[in-house]
């Protein structure tokens, strides 16, 4: 996208007051009387100002990105000023900014500044162009710095990487996939965000939902994130990142069933989001009760959901000892799920103390694993504490209206989740399939594949419990 049209040199400015709302009053003033004489820079500066209190506008990198939609003719128009020494703008980095930009465009363009800023991110991406850009003399010289590549060479001072480019414009295009259906619920896997201010693109209106394979917090100044899920993403195909994504949420209460949600999946190998796809978790009307009211009733903590998930699919992709391995973890109210139990073999965890056999302790991981090898079932309570390994289950009744293929293993599943609150999570030894029941139904089978690829034979079986919307 060329963003000369939108430039010109009187709009390109040396700021002198490091205060935030004096510099962007200022740019006000340079914009105002380009777009009608007797526009006041005040009306401009309040969309402006209102804007920067849902969240700032600093995207990192001593770069600001503030942004206003007004009645004007002119599809957009851009100021960009300068500070030596920088403006304090709260950014996510909580570096000064040195370079502030401050796109306008006409409200009869909604979408128009998403493009707009997407591209400014995207061109101020390399520290190289940053460099240059306040070290130049001359207004003629930046707008030169921020043309696109030249045609005959590919290249120029602003060319970019191609992930940038890649996951900048997907967030733009998710925004306004939002705005169009007006969807207030985004999920984005983060791990490929160098820069996590980048999530300030999406309107102040969205709700993130962010997907990490590691702990993080997010930067308090992107207030709109609603919930963090921590989940080995990289083993996902794509299909399964927004199918495990969705369900979390769900038992998180951070989406409701049925729900649309767009999400925003990523390629680990390629370190850039590669997708979008519009999804709802749809469950009550196959399995009764929303899984998170399963879990609120059993007591079952979020975390120890997502552990035992990230447990399974490292067991479906690794095995034991180069070798395949099945087996059944079983979450829920232990007061309730022992009168359907009997040990196949003598309890390896009985007479440990419940803080030593906790399964979100890191140190019981390689246990866990080494006793995924033993027939039956891992019995989890809620908390994460695990009451047994190597445990039959002893259900009377139930799985029998599961698709065929499926063996012993998931039946057994289905059947103890038809008779108690709780879920139940198998690895299948044949397929390397990792499978999640509840309510006597199979809610999401991930599948043993090529990781996070649109190619990769990874996704759900026919059943699926979402739904992918044209877009």
């Amino acid at each position: 996208m060329d963003l000369r049209p939108y430039i010109s040199a009187g709009r390109i400015i040396e700021l002198t007051s490091a205060d935030k709302e004096e510099a962007l009053r200022r740019l006000c003033e340079v914009v105002a009387p380009d777009i009608q004489p007797q526009t006041d820079p005040e009306d401009i500066l309040i969309q402006v100002l209102l804007r920067e209190r849902a969240a700032s506008t600093g995207i990192g990198h001593g770069i600001a990105l503030p942004h206003a939609r007004i009645d004007m003719e002119q599809d957009c128009l851009i100021a960009i000023g300068r500070h030596t020494t920088g403006v304090q703008f709260h950014s996510a980095d909580g570096e000064t900014v040195h370079i502030i930009a401050l796109v306008v465009v006409s409200d009869s363009k909604p979408n128009l500044h998403l493009q707009i800023l997407s591209q400014l991110a995207s061109t101020l991406s390399r520290p190289s162009l940053r460099s240059e850009l306040m070290s130049t003399r001359t207004p003629r010289e930046i707008i030169t710095l921020l043309s696109p590549p030249s045609a005959d060479t590919g290249t120029s001072t602003g060319e970019i990487t191609a992930q940038w480019r890649i996951t900048t414009e997907l967030i733009a295009h998710a925004e306004s996939l939002a705005s169009a259906l007006l969807i207030d619920r985004v999920l984005v896997y983060v791990d490929p965000l160098d820069d996590l201010s980048l999530l300030n693109l999406f309107d102040a209106e969205r709700r993130l939902i962010l997907v990490s394979s590691q702990e993080f917090e997010p930067p308090e100044l992107i207030p709109r994130v609603v919930g963090v899920m921590n989940m080995p993403w990289p083993r996902l195909s794509m299909d399964n990142q927004v199918d495990l994504g969705l369900m979390l949420a769900s038992q998180r209460n951070l989406i409701h069933d049925s729900e649309p949600v767009i999400c925003l999946t990523a390629d680990p190998h390629q370190n850039a989001l590669i997708g979008i796809m519009v999804g709802h978790f749809q469950e009550s009307a196959r399995a009764g009760l929303p899984i998170s009211a399963i879990t609120a009733m059993s007591s079952i903590h979020h975390d120890v959901m997502e552990r035992i998930i990230t447990l399974a699919v490292e067991l479906s992709q690794e095995g034991r000892e180069g070798k395949p391995v099945g087996t059944i973890f079983v979450v829920g109210d232990w007061a309730e799920l022992r009168s359907y139990c009997s040990q196949l073999v003598i309890n390896p965890f009985k007479g440990y103390e419940e803080a030593e056999r906790n399964i979100l302790d890191p140190r019981l991981e390689e246990t866990i694993k080494e006793f995924a090898a033993l027939d039956g079932a891992f019995i989890v309570r809620g908390d994460g504490v695990v009451e047994s390994a190597g445990t039959y289950l002893t259900p009377k009744s139930g799985g029998e209206n599961l698709p065929s293929g499926l063996g012993a293993r998931h039946r057994a599943a289905a059947a103890i989740t038809q008779h108690i609150r709780a879920i139940a999570i198998t690895v299948s030894e044949s397929t390397g399939s990792v499978s999640i029941f509840q309510g006597g139904e199979l809610l999401v089978t991930i599948e043993r594949g090529q990781p996070a690829t649109p190619e990769g034979s990874g996704g759900l079986k026919p059943f699926r419990p979402w739904t992918a919307k044209p877009t």
